[in-house]
């Protein structure tokens, strides 16, 4: 009797044992079920608010929105917060798809998109005749005043080519595309950019800060010499002038000073506002990089400062990006404002609201009041020597200037 009841407990204790196990394999594969299910659903509205927030980014990609600030939208029925505000010459574009934990943000820079006819020379209809000399060469879509175009000779050296354009010529209109008149307004106001009560300001050292977060500025009414590495959402300010030397390492920062000098070796990807820009022989801007020079105005201009241009790209200097020099005095005189030396290379698009010296290479876009060609103390108006105007081999994911009509791309994503 007594060996009967224990092998009735024992069964009983395996039947406890086996129906703890079931309990807990059942409850793990519930809990496994349910966290599934859970992450599965979590997933799906983490795609759609990332679907949601690229699609941010292609609605401020509109070429007839003027956006300035902060605006809330539906799309496939997720709240999508979007704005838009500018970074050197490109728009700067955020978008955040969805709320709470699952919510997803994009930034961008947007430039104009390059494809569709390519236009080489946008010369304003200034009533002269363009003429080319020496080994100038001009491919793709010109644009010159009455559409005239005459071999000519400096210094003895004649037009080397056997066509005038290597591509369709046109009659240009009396002015230049026009600009975004906001953005216009955006690089006056930062021309005169002093931190407001709350902006975080910080020191000048070793540091990266990400779109995503608030912009942080480095302020001084000094001059600025920069040998640090800087990354991400940096903003730079100098009320006298800001030189970056070749050990400083750059990446999509913004300097802004009446004046900014790159020192011979400096390799970096950087945005310029300034009212004079040099850089020295052999420094390279990589794309997208920007360089905007807004005109100072001048009561009295002395024959020794019109020779002297306000943007200057050394001999053996690479601009990948956009360059750009506004004018809006009055002034008529000829002068230099923009100079690009021998063997200089730009990839983009250049506008220029003045005199533009080409001794080197584009390879993108020129839009120009006037060609000049500085030789000898004397100012050729209206004549290319030895520049080339190229549009055949860009890359890919080069963005131009954004101008009235033109429709927008991502130049780069931003982190």
């Amino acid at each position: 009797m007594k060996s009967g009841h224990k092998i009735r407990a024992s069964a009983m204790q395996f039947a406890l044992l086996v129906s703890v196990i079931v309990a807990l394999l059942l409850s793990a594969f519930l809990l496994f079920t349910h966290t599934y299910s859970s992450f599965s659903v979590r997933s799906d509205q983490v795609l759609r608010n990332i679907n949601a927030s690229n699609k941010g980014i292609e609605y401020l990609a509109k070429a007839d929105l003027q956006l300035t600030d902060s605006l809330e939208i539906l799309i496939q029925e997720i709240p999508v917060l979007v704005k838009n505000s500018f970074w050197g010459c490109f728009q700067l574009a955020h978008s955040r798809g969805g709320s709470g934990s699952t919510s997803f943000q994009k930034v961008a820079l947007l430039g104009a998109g390059t494809g569709g006819e390519k236009i080489s020379l946008f010369l304003e209809d200034n009533l002269l005749p363009l003429v080319v000399a020496g080994n100038t060469r001009i491919e793709g879509d010109a644009f010159t005043s009455q559409d005239i175009i005459k071999p000519g000779s400096i210094a003895g050296h004649y037009y080397a080519g056997d066509q005038l354009v290597y591509g369709r010529r046109f009659e240009s209109p009396s002015e230049l595309p026009e600009l975004n008149p906001e953005w216009r307004f955006y690089v006056q106001n930062m021309l005169k950019f002093i931190p407001e009560a709350g902006a975080i300001v910080i020191g000048l050292e070793d540091r990266t800060n990400s779109f995503f977060n608030e912009r942080q500025v480095i302020y001084q009414e000094d001059k600025i010499e920069i040998n640090e590495s800087l990354s991400g959402n940096i903003l730079i300010i100098s009320l006298r002038e800001i030189e970056v030397t070749p050990f400083a390492k750059l990446d999509q920062v913004l300097l802004v000073a009446p004046k900014v000098l790159f020192r011979s070796g400096f390799r970096g990807n950087v945005h310029v506002i300034a009212e004079e820009a040099v850089l020295q022989e052999n420094v390279k801007l990589n794309y997208p990089s920007s360089i905007v020079v807004s005109a100072k105005e001048e009561v009295e201009i002395n024959p020794e400062s019109s020779y002297k241009p306000k943007i200057e790209i050394g001999e053996h200097s690479v601009l990948e990006g956009n360059l750009v020099f506004l004018d809006a005095s009055e002034e008529t005189n000829p002068k230099l404002d923009l100079l690009l030396a021998e063997n200089s290379f730009v990839e983009g698009t250049i506008y220029c609201e003045g005199y533009t010296d080409i001794r080197g290479k584009v390879l993108g876009s020129l839009y120009t009041k006037y060609c000049v060609a500085n030789r000898g103390g004397s100012l050729y108006i209206n004549h290319i020597y030895n520049g080339r105007i190229l549009t055949n081999g860009m890359k890919q994911e080069m963005s131009g200037l954004v101008m009235d009509g033109q429709e927008k791309k991502v130049a780069a994503w931003l982190y």
